[in-house]
């Protein structure tokens, strides 16, 4: 009998193998490839990562953890009320490989937003702007009957509804016009009876102020705005201080009006017009018949008055 031997099946059959063997050998190649790419794209995102993944202010108690806007590249961070944002010593945890400037726990003045620039291994860089905000919750509050104007040269209170003061407290009246960076803190002259009193300086612009009130260590905006207006009259001295009816008297002192001052004559509070007038002095002329005795001038200027006593004879 003869063998049958089928050739062309063999030799198909061992194509297919080597054709397998081949692509297993190329997949292999392709995988190994693809994971060295994955490798350096890896590493490549790791030299180029410059982000903040934490900011904290761990030495406040309890600490605060800023919340971070990853799309804004904004930090924020609310402190308890009281806590002096111009000392802060913040810790930053940021992407690895990467630096920060300013450095973590380098103490910064934070009543204004600050940037922080974190550089990548790479070299590039990214900002972040941290703003930090006191919280407006405090455990007292301002009466609100406190006036809403004051004078350069005068004084200003406010008062509380909250326990005595306590002691080493920083107690004090931050006034801020418009939109104005700048800002005038004033030391309390006199702390009463739960109020709060400052003297006005006599530089002072005039115009409106936001107050922030700071007391017991903590702080809060007064609600309505306090308008500063020129100093009150004050009267110094009048000459002379007896005088015949129809006589001259001058007054004399500050912070009168250059012109348009009235001088009010009593017992009936007659106006008499100024004969002459300026800002440091007055003289009017005393009404003729009037009974001899003792009479008050009262001397009107800028909306607010002083007066003195003069005797008739």
């Amino acid at each position: 009998m003869k063998k049958i031997i089928y050739w062309p099946l063999s030799i198909a059959f061992c194509l297919l193998v080597m054709s397998i063997a081949i692509s297993c050998s190329k997949s292999d190649d392709d995988t190994a490839a693809a994971e060295e790419e994955a490798k350096r794209n890896e590493q490549e995102t790791k030299l180029s990562k410059k982000e903040i993944i934490t900011f904290s202010f761990t030495s406040l108690n309890p600490p605060i953890v800023g919340i971070i806007d990853a799309d804004l590249k904004t930090i924020t961070a609310t402190v308890p009320n009281g806590t002096d944002v111009r000392k802060l010593t913040p810790t930053i945890l940021i992407s690895d490989k990467a630096s920060v400037s300013p450095a973590s726990k380098e103490v910064r003045d934070f009543s204004i937003p600050c940037t922080y620039t974190v550089t990548a291994a790479d070299g590039t860089t990214q900002d972040y702007v941290v703003t930090v905000i006191e919280s407006t919750k405090t455990d007292y509050t301002v009466s609100s009957d406190y006036e809403r104007t004051t004078h350069q040269g005068y004084i200003f209170q406010v008062n509380f509804d909250t326990q005595k003061m306590q002691p080493d407290a920083d107690n004090r009246m931050i006034f801020t016009q418009g939109n104005r960076r700048d800002t005038l803190s004033i030391q309390p002259q006199h702390i009463v009876n739960r109020k709060l009193i400052v003297s006005i300086p006599l530089d002072l612009p005039l115009g409106d102020y936001q107050i922030k009130v700071i007391y017991n260590n903590q702080w809060m905006y007064l609600p309505y705005a306090v308008t500063v207006l020129p100093p009150l009259p004050k009267i110094e001295a009048v000459s002379p201080t007896t005088v015949s009816a129809g006589s001259q008297v001058v007054i004399t002192g500050q912070y009168f009006q250059s012109t348009g001052n009235t001088v009010l004559f009593h017992k009936n509070s007659t106006p008499l017009t100024p004969d002459a007038e300026s800002a440091t002095s007055i003289t009017v002329t005393i009404p003729s018949g009037i009974i001899p005795g003792k009479y008050t001038l009262t001397v009107v200027s800028n909306g607010k008055n002083d007066f003195c006593e003069i005797t008739v004879i």
